[in-house]
């Protein structure tokens, strides 16, 4: 009697785990598949317009090949970037926001987009008056509402991150007196692009990538160097913003 019940308990656990290792592969194969889905759907396009919906800016975002990532951990999940996009005199006070994803509000993590939550901050604003859904396959063109523009001069600033694309330099797991230590599943920094325009000179640009942010969120400070994510460099290929 005892060997049937030792037996028995042997094929169920054995059924479990065959159970718990089909439900693994679906989640994988599907998380996969949904990434590559995501990475070569069309490109993201951003209609920035007045009070009475006429567009004034379209930001074109050209997706790169880690605009979508994969969690760690057994079982995988897609990982889409957090953005935002805002503009700031020459003198660098901040004028509005152009888009960010809803998400960067929800989430509630300063290292994800540390430069842009403090420039919020200063200001006295929250995310959640200015926020927007995160593209995803079936939404590929996004509208939102901003102030009328009140200047010829001015900058344009992107902040962007992918959470869980750990590399050679910002790994999991570090001690926080390793160069590479980061909070939040943060991985590498939020890259910081910007484009300075003049729209008297011409109204179509391209932001360049210009450093990163804090990987812990615990400053608001801008490090001018690209050769430790160079992966995150990857999450887009170009980003252009044209004024009507």
């Amino acid at each position: 009697m005892k060997k049937l019940l030792q037996k028995k308990s042997v094929k169920i656990t054995l059924i479990i785990i065959l159970v718990l290792g089909a439900i693994y592969t679906f989640l994988y194969v599907r998380a996969i598949n949904e990434r590559t889905a995501l990475i070569h759907s069309d490109d993201v396009q951003i209609m920035c317009t007045d009070e009475h919906q006429s567009p004034y800016t379209t930001i074109h975002v050209t997706k790169g090949k880690r605009y979508a990532g994969l969690s760690t951990g057994i079982f995988k999940f897609v990982v889409t970037p957090q953005m935002a996009i805002w503009t700031e005199d020459m003198d660098g006070n901040y004028l509005e926001t152009l888009y960010v994803t809803k998400k960067v509000a929800t989430i509630n993590r300063q290292s994800a987009l540390p430069i842009y939550m403090d420039t919020l901050s200063k200001e006295g604003l929250s995310v959640d008056s200015v926020s927007s859904a995160s593209a995803s396959i079936n939404t590929t063109t996004i509208r939102q509402e901003v102030d009328n523009r009140q200047t010829q001069q001015f900058k344009v600033y992107m902040e962007i991150n992918n959470s869980f694309d750990y590399n050679a330099t910002y790994k999991q797991n570090l001690p926080k007196e390793d160069p590479g230590y980061n909070t939040g599943y943060c991985g590498q920094p939020a890259v910081v692009y910007l484009a300075h325009v003049d729209l008297e000179d011409k109204t179509h640009y391209t932001l360049e990538p210009i450093g990163h942010s804090d990987p812990t969120g615990e400053s608001p400070e801008l490090f001018q160097e690209l050769e430790s994510i160079q992966e995150a460099l990857q999450i887009v290929d170009k980003v252009e913003i044209v004024f009507e």
